[in-house]
């Protein structure tokens, strides 16, 4: 949770004197802490093997229901980067070689978080 909030409190005491107080502040947006799961080789039986990304793990220090996109990219590192798609879990044909699968996600104000995940496909 994140934004601006008012607080007003009433104060008593035991002979009837009151205080009314009223406290302003504010609590920042935190970025979401991706999680793109554990490294991959996997033995193809074809030129191209279907893998399964999974972000699942992802969290969000302002609540689960802040993160609003998971985006997978393929080729982060080389001059080619090649988006594969969207949502927590995602199933991708990759071929043979070494991938280097960056999850990024975004939450509601605009934070992102990233991380990798090597994925062998041999």
């Amino acid at each position: 949770v994140s934004g601006s909030f008012r607080l007003n409190c009433v104060l008593a005491n035991a002979s009837g004197r009151s205080l009314f107080v009223t406290i302003f502040g504010s609590i920042a947006n935190r970025a979401p802490i991706a999680n793109a799961g554990p490294d991959q080789t996997l033995a193809a039986g074809t030129a191209v093997q279907t893998v399964r990304l999974d972000g699942s793990a992802t969290t969000d220090p302002d609540g689960p229901a802040d993160i609003v996109f998971y985006d997978w990219f393929d080729g982060f590192g080389g001059n080619l980067v090649t988006p594969l798609g969207q949502g927590a879990v995602l199933d991708v044909p990759l071929t043979i070689g070494t991938h280097q699968v960056v999850l990024v996600v975004s939450d509601t104000r605009g934070a992102t978080g990233a991380d990798d995940v090597v994925i062998t496909v041999m």
